[in-house]
């Protein structure tokens, strides 16, 4: 059962003998009841929160596509402050803002960005993967040969059939660095 169902039914649970405790002269069904409704509001909250954040993110992706990372990544911000430290949500709304530093520029801002995703997405492979892959893309960009390599050999060795090709570009941008394009092609 996922924690986040464990909660719901803590919850539930509490608010039933919450009820029934201030209030005794209540039929057992109402309490029930009573409780049962309070949940499914607040399941109700739960989905519009999280359908808000979803279009947020739609839209910041949108930016990204219109080659405005400086707006995508107000947005990414703003999503930052709304998500709680959730387990996968939050590190893949740091991921993409770390892309989105990224492709502003801001490599320093980006690197420490994508360096707190790595420290927790080690039960996500493909997170790790694609993380490990920008890694060496910003080292690459900012000109860290050697750490950049270490960065492609890691994201290779944690690939997954789903991965596909990213580390890819992460290499090309290496090889461009590194004056080596000759070996890459």
């Amino acid at each position: 059962m996922s924690r986040w169902l464990l909660c719901l039914l803590a919850v539930t649970v509490a608010a039933i003998v919450a009820l029934a405790i201030w209030v005794p002269r209540l039929p057992v069904w109402a309490t029930i009841v009573g409780a049962l409704t309070g949940l499914v509001g607040y399941a109700v909250f739960l989905w519009r929160r999280l359908l808000a954040n979803k279009s947020m993110e739609d839209r910041a992706l949108e930016l990204l596509a219109e080659h405005r990372p400086e707006d995508a990544a107000i947005i990414y911000e703003r999503l930052l402050g709304r998500l709680r430290r959730l387990h996968h949500g939050h590190a893949i709304v740091l991921y993409n803002l770390a892309g989105a530093r990224m492709r502003e520029g801001k490599l320093d801002a980006s690197l420490a960005l994508l360096s707190t995703v790595e420290l927790g997405s080690s039960d996500a492979p493909i997170l790790s993967y694609l993380v490990a892959c920008e890694l060496a893309m910003a080292f690459g960009y900012r000109g860290q040969v050697d750490a950049a390599e270490y960065w492609i050999t890691e994201a290779k060795r944690r690939e997954t059939p789903e991965s596909g090709y990213v580390v890819l570009s992460a290499e090309m941008v290496v090889r461009c660095q590194g004056d080596r394009l000759e070996e890459f092609i």
